[in-house]
């Protein structure tokens, strides 16, 4: 295979954002969580406009973001913005796949390696597969649920359990 004239072997994908359209929800459920506080949403839409339009990059973490948007925040307010976006994208998490290909849920696996894939996953109907190559042990994934034999070393060991019809 060749891309652009060269030579083309591995493509690597970003999930977020590539993969999966983070910015089909993100933005409805950072106004959701600062609605819960009766925070001004103004600040999101300004800042994700920038980031979109290149005027700006992207902040380092939500605690920054938090603290940006509104300043006078305390940090009870900012635990409590924290906590109400969470818990919006555990419930509603980033799944327009489904929309956009034609897959019923329980033909598809979620493969993720920390605990937010866990609760995408949950959220979304799918079943779960863990890579252990994110640094969560294995017991861990065994305590939130997921099967022994649902939790691999390695990605490419997702190919041994695959089989052909």
């Amino acid at each position: 295979m060749q891309l652009f004239g060269h030579p083309l072997e591995l493509v690597i994908l970003d999930v977020d954002g590539v993969i999966l359209d983070l910015m089909a929800g993100f933005e409805r459920h950072l106004e959701a969580a600062a609605g819960q506080l009766h925070l001004p949403t103004e600040p999101i839409r300004a800042y994700l406009a920038a980031v979109h339009h290149g005027v700006r990059q992207s902040y380092a973490n939500l605690s920054e973001a938090i603290h940006a948007w509104w300043p006078a925040l305390s940090p009870s307010g900012s635990r409590q913005f924290k906590e109400y976006f969470r818990t919006i994208e555990r419930t509603h998490p980033y799944l327009p796949l489904f929309t956009a290909i034609p897959v019923r849920r329980e033909h598809a696996v979620y493969v993720g390696d920390w605990y937010p894939d866990v609760d995408t996953a949950r959220g979304g109907g799918v079943r779960f597969i863990a890579v252990l190559s994110g640094g969560i042990l294995r017991h861990a994934f065994l305590q939130e649920g997921i099967p022994e034999d649902h939790i691999l070393a390695r990605l490419q060991d997702l190919l041994g359990l695959v089989r052909m019809l």
